[in-house]
């Protein structure tokens, strides 16, 4: 993780922040700091849920300009 991301858990529960003032950046952030989760909870013998993902887009913006597209385990995993 980095300044860019952090992660906050409690008990069965996980949730990932990442921020960035430009969409390459956000890209770029959100798709290592995915790699780093999966190999973590590898390591550490646990199970990601992947059918509980969710992904939020918090902008200032109305409307998106970009499509995020996010890739987990390689694979392109969803879009938003």
């Amino acid at each position: 993780m980095d300044k860019l991301s952090h992660a906050i858990i409690c008990t069965d529960d996980t949730n990932v922040i990442v921020t960035s003032n430009n969409y390459n950046d956000l890209y770029k952030t959100v798709n290592v700091t995915l790699q780093f989760i999966s190999e973590w909870f590898q390591m550490n013998q646990l199970v990601l849920n992947k059918s509980r993902k969710l992904a939020i887009n918090f902008s200032w913006a109305k409307t998106p300009t970009h499509t995020l597209n996010i890739i987990f385990d390689n694979q392109k995993d969803f879009s938003y």
